[in-house]
């Protein structure tokens, strides 16, 4: 009976301890709780929208670290993550986060709320949805040959008369905008520089000499993309800066030819080439982040424009050896060019996009505008003598620059004039300075 006794004593005992391991194990392992009340699930909001953040946490431990966070659907953050040290058992949060980078796309994303103890931790997401911020166009600037060596850089008022902003010594060749650093690239052509200008704080930020063979032309053209400026330069190669002038890509092309247009399409660098020796002419494309060859075409045509029509395609606008108008569609996936339509014969001096469906190109003495469906080409615009076209999507403008220093503003898509104006110098370029790529 003793033993019995004994033997249920000890049983109870291991059952004791048993039940204050476990008791202990669940303390050790217990995680913050977080209480969140605002914003509410899928609530909508916009970029440069100030969210109010009102949260509860508490748990049986001090809190050590507690941060937040917008992020995206695949946790990314997009908004700086904010940390705080309550070192206490609760916390209140009543904050406000700010929806800044201006770039987001619409779509879902996710407040994320942290809390630690140092060693366990809670994560929670609430669903929202953020429309993004519409474009806006802010500044339009000219660029003019005051001499035969200086430009100047103005803003354009709404009715197109300019105030100067900027004076550079050199000849003019090619121009970039980078939005969200309020940047302007200018570039000569034979002149071996490419200014950047801080338009937001009126600066010269920097600028840049390229190496080249006088005298041949040192740029053949420069195009922004991911906050980079990219450069073709007659010396075969195609060189990018950072927004800061640090020299960031450098791709040699082939020794025998050398680059002139170039144009971004996902993750391809897409560029037109020529030889060195004979009138051959290619599409190179290689890879943007890397500089890694991808695939080349022959294809023996002037380029003047890339324009992407779709993942897969490029709209290729050319004029034959012959200087007469030709237009292409290059597949990626065949490494091919295919021709949708036959254009009217003619030289084609530049081309800009609508919309997905519509290009207008310039001739030497007329516009027209061609719809890829229904597929076909109409004069638009006649007896005008047009060098460069801009359009404006966020008001449905075509801005028009002619050889006899006009700028002409069309709506659209009725090519009816409602502004114009005439400049005393040269006109060089225009630029649509947008609030956002």
């Amino acid at each position: 009976m003793k033993n019995i006794c004994s033997f249920k004593i000890l049983v109870l005992l291991i059952l004791l301890i048993s039940l204050f391991l476990c008791c202990k194990k669940e303390n050790d392992t217990a995680f913050p709780v977080i209480n969140v009340y605002h914003p509410t699930e899928n609530e909508i909001f916009a970029v440069l929208d100030t969210i109010v953040i009102k949260a509860e946490i508490s748990h049986n431990k001090k809190l050590s670290n507690v941060s937040i966070a917008v992020v995206d659907l695949n946790l990314t953050p997009v908004t700086g993550r904010f940390n705080s040290y309550p070192d206490d058992y609760n916390y209140t949060i009543n904050s406000n986060i700010i929806i800044d980078n201006i770039e987001l796309p619409s779509g879902y994303y996710y407040l994320h709320i942290r809390a630690s103890d140092g060693s366990n931790e809670t994560n929670s997401y609430t669903k929202i949805y953020l429309h993004e911020a519409p474009y806006l166009l802010e500044k339009v600037f000219l660029i003019t040959k005051t001499s035969l060596n200086n430009l100047e850089v103005s803003v354009l008022n709404s009715s197109l008369e300019k105030t100067s902003i900027y004076n550079l010594n050199s000849d003019f060749g090619y121009t970039a905008i980078d939005p969200i650093n309020k940047l302007l690239y200018i570039s000569g052509k034979f002149s071996s520089k490419i200014y950047c200008y801080d338009y937001q704080n009126n600066i010269n930020k920097w600028e840049a000499m390229v190496q080249g063979y006088v005298p041949s032309p040192y740029f053949d053209d420069i195009k922004l993309y991911n906050k980079k400026i990219y450069i073709s330069i007659r010396q075969k190669a195609i060189l990018a800066y950072n927004s800061g002038g640090t020299l960031v890509y450098n791709l040699p092309t082939n020794t025998e030819r050398y680059p002139d247009k170039i144009h971004d399409h996902k993750q391809y660098l897409v560029s037109s080439q020529y030889a060195l020796s004979n009138q051959n002419s290619f599409i190179e494309l290689d890879y943007l982040e890397s500089g890694g060859f991808f695939q080349l075409l022959q294809i023996n045509m002037n380029v003047v424009k890339f324009i992407s029509k779709d993942d897969n395609n490029i709209y290729v606008f050319a004029n034959d050896l012959n200087g007469n108008a030709e237009m292409r569609i290059y597949d990626i996936e065949s490494n091919g060019v295919w021709e949708p339509y036959n254009l009217v014969a003619g030289k084609i001096i530049d081309v800009v996009e609508a919309d997905n469906n519509t290009c207008f190109i310039a001739y030497e003495n007329k516009i027209l505008k061609y719809t890829y469906n229904p597929n076909g080409a109409t004069t638009y615009i006649s007896n005008i003598s047009p060098f460069k076209l801009k359009f404006d999507k966020t008001e449905q403008q075509l801005y028009v620059l002619t050889n006899d220093k006009k700028i002409l503003v069309y709506n659209y898509p009725n090519p009816t004039l409602i502004k114009q104006n005439s400049v005393n110098d040269s006109i060089c370029d225009l630029i649509l300075g947008y609030n956002k790529p």
